[in-house]
């Protein structure tokens, strides 16, 4: 339980679920929540790619039954990206509006060529929480992630988001050229 949320998750092979039912108000503790489960697997040097989606579906630990829209988007938004981080999907940006601008940013560098159309370009600022809650610099986390696992396409764009990320850090609060271009991204996704 992370505040007021109660979560629940199941993992298999090299899937985590993690799932609440949802209203608007408890949308952002679960996406604050996911981005602390990306960043302590960083520290375990766990990599982790990911999607947050909303729809209906079928969660059944008891029966080991996991069905559902919500859980196939979620699945193919993974697969569509090329970094270690968490995208939005499809279902998932029509609630990004009203909460915490800093649990998003508009990003879409991180999609494989063929399957661009499955990025919505709103993505989960994980750096962010990293650099809110650990003392650990994040840019020798993910270097010590290369050295464990080695050199990889999917490290190297994740540190391209993390340093994206810190000079956005205020990115909702500016005036700003870089703010106002980011506020009218994160509109068009939404709209």
């Amino acid at each position: 339980m992370v505040g007021w949320l109660a979560a629940e998750h199941v993992y298999f092979s090299d899937t985590i679920l993690l799932w609440s039912r949802l209203d608007e108000f408890r949308y952002p503790a679960f996406c604050s929540l996911c981005a602390m489960l990306v960043c302590e697997a960083l520290t375990v040097r766990m990599p982790l790619r990911g999607a947050i989606s909303i729809g209906p579906a079928i969660l059944d630990k008891a029966t080991n039954t996991f069905i559902g829209a919500a859980i196939v988007e979620a699945h193919e938004v993974e697969q569509a990206q090329a970094w270690l981080g968490v995208s939005f999907a499809s279902s998932a940006t029509k609630y990004i509006q009203n909460f915490d601008p800093r649990l998003i940013l508009p990003y879409d560098r991180h999609g494989k060529e063929n399957k661009l159309h499955l990025i919505e370009g709103a993505v989960l600022d994980w750096p962010r929480t990293w650099r809110d809650n650990n003392a650990d610099d994040l840019f020798s986390a993910l270097r010590s992630l290369q050295e464990h696992h080695g050199t990889h396409p999917y490290i190297d764009a994740a540190i391209t988001f993390a340093r994206y990320s810190q000079n956005r850090h205020n990115w909702f609060l500016t005036r700003d050229t870089m703010g106002v271009s980011d506020a009218a991204r994160l509109n068009r996704i939404i709209t």
